[in-house]
């Protein structure tokens, strides 16, 4: 008797616990982007932890500087995942002619190359 008494107890408290660890989650919220129409969006993924983690920025800069030259409308995303800035959302894009480059998000540090 003491035996399954011991078991209920076990069993009561695991229940408790389980019941316990259900919670609702907060969400965060998600970012809204004002996005001019576009012809076309494109999203440049760019990995740079690593030894070529010098080039992120400069490569960045290079796209800036080839959409100054582009006619059509384009959004550009740039995500960055460097050792200079981890986890960076870019929205690179004209504005009255001149090409702004503009920090969307920054999810701070991720590994970006994890499945």
């Amino acid at each position: 008797m003491k035996l399954f008494t011991m078991y209920k107890s076990i069993l009561i408290v695991f229940a408790g616990l389980f019941l316990l660890s259900c919670s609702e989650t907060k969400e965060t919220p998600s970012v809204v982007v004002e996005v001019p129409e576009a012809d076309r969006t494109v999203l440049v993924y760019m990995v740079g932890e690593n030894s070529l983690s010098k080039f992120c920025s400069r490569n960045i800069d290079s796209i800036a500087s080839g959409l100054q030259n582009v006619a059509v409308p384009v959004n550009m995303l740039v995500f960055e995942d460097s050792y200079s800035n981890t986890g960076t959302l870019w929205k690179i894009g004209k504005e009255d002619g001149v090409v702004v480059k503009d920090i969307v998000k920054e999810y701070g540090s991720v590994n970006s190359v994890d499945i």
